[in-house]
């Protein structure tokens, strides 16, 4: 199943963005880059947090794509959600709130 992003504002200030199907290295993943593009177009977006529902495998791809979105929200001030992946706590999933740290849910 191909990787999957999207965006969808839930709250004043808070954009949602959604990951589903297998995030591996081997599929052309989306580029972290894209959730900068979609923050620069929101206006006043102060928090970003995760959906993980509809991720079906994983590798360091997905890590590297995280590492990749802390970096930019830090460069732009924002805050990420720590506590995203543990709406899923059937499946291991990274938390997706942290570069470099990396806890099963």
């Amino acid at each position: 199943m191909q990787p999957e992003l999207s965006f969808n504002h839930i709250a004043e200030g808070t954009m949602l963005v959604s990951l589903s199907g297998d995030w591996k290295l081997v599929n052309a993943l989306p580029s972290a880059d894209d959730v900068g593009k979609q923050v620069d177009a929101s206006s006043g977006v102060r928090q970003l947090t995760f959906d993980a529902q509809g991720l079906k495998d994983w590798d360091t791809g997905l890590l590297i794509f995280v590492t990749k979105v802390s970096e930019i929200c830090s460069r732009k001030g924002i805050a990420i959600e720590r506590r995203a992946a543990e709406r899923r706590p059937a499946a291991p999933v990274p938390c997706l709130g942290s570069a470099g740290e990396e806890r099963r849910a």
